[in-house]
């Protein structure tokens, strides 16, 4: 028999069908779209303190996190940051478990900061370069699944050679995720001290960024269990090999506005507040079955198939709160950033077919209000004439809690961060500061091409460095 002799036409329309479903599969929720990847900052002092710098904010990193703050520099500054990202999971799969590494290195900031000469206050211009989110990821499982094949839904239905298909469970199975990439940011920012200890900014930041995904399936009778083929009946699998592959561009301009306001020499207090702003993605999906393998070397017609989409997204708005305290060699600070993200809203949908007010109606009733705690300390320690620092980020799930173990909310528990760091100076004009910051979380994954859910943890580790020149 040739094989190849099938019906192609329903190949291609069936797998059209479910290359939409595995692509809506992939991006369910507006969470897999808002809430994928790590976004910790930028400069490491500020992530050594966990991120609480809304009310501190006395160098470059202040034109990420409060632009107001930059009204405290009096010299002009320079500054250049990379980090080194490490992910790992760990996964039990249908009784096997494995363990996964990857490893990404990356500039993190580059940018001036300059004063302005005033009769009185302060002036402050500031621009850079800042990658503040990374989405890098990795996951790998495999084992032998004894209820179900994905070749039942994914191949034998598309060759109406064969009226029935008794490949339907008992095989090896194999899933690898990739993901990687980042959001960076080129920004303006001003600040000027209006009054005395009372300072004002603005940054104008323009986003971009790309989100690249990888799945590879591959299904293969490794017991040769399957080794029956006739006229009508399909039970005669080798392997069969399935790829996808989401590219997804990101763009959006934002605005940040703040205040910090001095009270005498040891409080500060600070705000800020970024508008909605809309998001825009450019989504390129390809998927793929490359190899389909009977015994024998018997190949079935391989498939490829790719289709982009463009959507856009409003972001609702963020309100951030921090306060520092300096009290001889120590300093404390503490921040809180407020968004409700049930007023997230789609401006246009994803995909063809799809409804705009039905997909914005799940979006609300799926997503929350959260309210992100961070909490940082340094000291200075004048024997080694170096400052010591820690940090915590309490970042609470997008989800109702209703919605906590139902879809695929759960990707998406609560994380906690936690860091540490070291400031070293170099000579009276130069500083080195490194930054550690580490997260780790447990999470139940559901995979539609295996029907199994797995226990997974999944850890990621942050390692930076940033030089900054004052003149």
């Amino acid at each position: 028999m040739n094989y190849r002799i099938v019906v192609r036409a329903l190949l291609v329309v069936g797998l059209l069908l479910i290359a939409d479903a595995s692509l809506w599969a992939q991006n369910q929720s507006a969470a897999e779209l808002l809430f994928r990847g790590n976004g910790l900052g930028v400069g490491a002092r500020a992530i050594g303190m966990g991120g609480a710098y809304v009310g501190l904010a006395d160098d470059y990193a202040a034109i990420f996190w409060n632009p107001a703050g930059m009204g405290q520099l009096r010299r002009m500054e320079f500054n250049v940051g990379f980090s080194h990202n490490q992910t790992e999971n760990e996964a039990l799969f249908l009784g096997n478990s494995l363990q996964n590494k990857r490893t990404f290195t990356r500039l993190n900031s580059l940018g001036f900061i300059f004063p302005v000469p005033t009769y009185r206050g302060s002036m402050v211009f500031g621009v850079g370069y800042n990658k503040y989110r990374d989405f890098d990821s990795i996951r790998r499982v495999e084992g032998f699944n004894e209820q179900y094949a994905a070749f039942q839904d994914y191949v034998a239905p598309y060759y109406d050679t064969f009226s029935e298909n008794q490949v339907t469970r008992n095989v090896s199975q194999e899933i690898t995720e990739r993901h990687s990439g980042s959001l960076d940011e080129f920004t303006l920012a001003g600040a000027v001290e209006v009054q005395k200890d009372l300072m004002l900014g603005a940054s104008l930041r323009f986003i971009n960024g790309t989100d690249e995904f990888s799945k590879r399936f591959v299904e293969e009778d490794s017991r040769n269990l399957h080794n029956y083929i006739s006229d009508e009946i399909l039970s005669d699998l080798d392997y069969w090999k399935y790829l996808i592959d989401q590219e997804t561009e990101i763009s959006a301009v934002a605005l940040k506005l703040g205040a910090l306001y001095r009270i005498g020499t040891v409080f500060r207090l600070g705000a800020t507040l970024t508008p909605p702003m809309t998001v825009k993605r450019k989504l390129i999906y390809t998927e793929s079955q490359p190899e389909i393998y009977l015994d024998g070397g018997v190949e079935l017609e391989p498939y490829e198939y790719e289709s982009e989409y463009d959507f856009e997204v409003k972001e609702p708005y963020e309100i951030s709160f921090g306060a520092s305290a300096h009290l001889m060699n120590f300093v404390l600070s503490a921040g809180v950033d407020f968004r409700d993200w049930s007023q997230t809203k789609y401006e246009k949908v994803p995909y063809d077919g799809m409804q705009l007010q039905e997909l914005n109606d799940y979006v609300a009733d799926s997503l929350r209000a959260t309210a992100a705690l961070r909490l940082g300390a340094e000291v200075y320690i004048p024997l080694i004439r170096s400052r010591v620092r820690a940090g915590y980020l309490k970042q609470p799930s997008p989800f109702r809690q209703d919605e906590a173990s139902a879809g695929d909310a759960y990707v998406y528990p609560d994380k906690e961060y936690f860091s540490a760091g070291i400031s070293v100076p170099l000579g009276r004009q130069a500083f080195f500061d490194m930054a550690l910051v580490t997260t780790k979380w447990d999470e139940m994954r559901f995979d539609p091409l295996a029907m199994v859910e797995s226990e997974e943890s999944q850890s990621n580790h942050k390692l930076l460095g940033t030089l900054s020149i004052r003149f």
